[in-house]
């Protein structure tokens, strides 16, 4: 992969963070919002999404609204108008 004489133990831990990163939110915008299977092909559309993608995640991180799971409490926003503002408003 590298040029570099690597320390077995520095290599190793580079590649963990590499995947701690891809783990912690590449991945459950994949689960939760399923973005690898998107469909989308406008350059604009791709970023945007994207954004709000993200930006709808941390809000459901932040909300301690009972739910177990992030994308348990996507699937009630999505159906409840009281528990959407909570997620959202606070």
């Amino acid at each position: 992969m590298s040029s570099l004489s690597p320390r077995y133990k520095s290599l190793g831990h580079y590649i963990r963070q590499h995947w701690r990163i891809e783990n912690s939110q590449h991945y459950i915008l994949d689960v939760v919002f399923k973005e690898d299977d998107s469909r989308i092909v406008l350059e604009g559309a791709i970023e945007n999404l994207a954004l709000f993608r993200r930006l709808i995640l941390n809000m459901v991180k932040q909300c301690d609204c009972g739910a177990p799971s992030q994308r348990n409490k996507l699937k009630k926003a999505s159906w409840c108008d009281d528990y959407r503002a909570r997620v959202f408003f606070g």
